[in-house]
């Protein structure tokens, strides 16, 4: 294993589209929910990608930093 996470590119090729997962995820969490986090870097990542694909965001909740509460 010679990258950091340990995922091969085979794994990447067979994986989903950004725009077939972020539609799965919508309907999995259903109308009314939040993100919880570790951390601030996740949600702006994924507003970026969503952004960099020209993939709709407003669906992106409120999100909170449960590290600032356990800190």
């Amino acid at each position: 294993m010679s990258n950091l996470t340990g995922i091969t590119q085979e794994q990447i090729d067979l994986g989903t589209p950004l725009d077939e997962a972020a539609e799965r995820f919508k309907r999995f969490c259903g109308d009314d929910f939040v993100f919880l986090t570790w951390g601030f870097d996740d949600i702006p990542m994924l507003l970026k990608n969503l952004k960099i694909y020209n993939l709709n965001a407003d669906w992106v909740p409120e999100f909170y930093n449960l590290q600032l509460i356990f800190t």
